[in-house]
This record gives C-alpha cells, structure tokens and sequence, in this order.
C-alpha cells in the first residue's frame, strides 16, 4: 500500500523517455549509469518484445526535471557508440504539456467519445453494435 501511493507521488513529479536504439548487449544498469549521467534517474525499463522496426525498447523516468522540452532536446542528442539513441517524451504527456498541463483527458472533451457517459451519449462499443440510435428496438426496453 505505501509502496503503490510513493509510486503514485513518483508518477506526478517523474519525467519519463521513450527510447530505442541502443545496444541490444546493454540491460537496465549499463543504461542506468549512462542516463544517470544527464539527470537524476529514478527508473530504467526494458520491455521484453520488440518495437515495429523489431528493435529494443524501454523507459527511462527522471526526477528533477525544471524544463522538460529543453531535457528533451539535450537527450535527443545522445550517442552511446555507433548508435544514436532515439528518445521521445511518453506519448500520453506530450499533448497536455503542449497545452501547459499534465492531466487526463476531461469527460466532457468531444475528442474523446468513449470516455463520456449519462443520457445521450453512446460508448464506442454501443456505437459499434447500434445500440443508442433513435429507432433501435433494443433501445426502448
């Protein structure tokens, strides 16, 4: 319980990379050492499966970060040998950074019709099978 809520708390000040090409013969502490030394590195994953190029992957998280677009920058320009490191900000915050905000979606938000629920409004799944059209028999039970 205490360790899933520091996790929590991590997950609202941490900063976390996508990254890929790197040496496949390098695991979590060879890239811990390397991260750890551009800033303050709480957390190196590598995912078993590979990527769509059938490359390694992982995730990188980061304390401490003041100016994430300006870390990010510096990181892209990293090198470990022959590879240059591929290295992207996690897909779900850089669209709310854009905006100046890290939080979910809002419920009311028309982009995200899935998420809305009450009277009126149709699941993804309802929007597939026809339930919820004016006139469907199975509505008016």
């Amino acid at each position: 319980m205490v360790a899933e809520r520091n996790n929590k708390e991590l997950g609202k000040i941490a900063t976390i990379f996508f990254f890929t090409n790197f040496p496949v013969e390098w695991r979590e502490k060879e890239l811990w050492n390397f991260f750890s030394k551009h800033g303050s590195v709480v957390d190196v994953y590598i995912a078993r499966k590979l990527n769509k190029e059938r490359r390694k992957f992982g995730f990188v998280r980061f304390i401490k970060v003041t100016d994430v677009s300006a870390f990010e920058r510096r990181l892209r320009r990293l090198w470990i040998g022959n590879h240059k490191l591929f290295l992207s900000m996690e897909k779900f915050k850089r669209k709310s950074l854009k905006r100046g905000v890290l939080a979910a979606p809002k419920a009311n938000d028309e982009r995200y019709v899935g998420i809305r629920s009450g009277k009126g409004f149709r699941s993804y799944a309802d929007a597939l099978t026809r339930k919820g059209e004016p006139g469907n028999k199975e509505d008016r039970d």
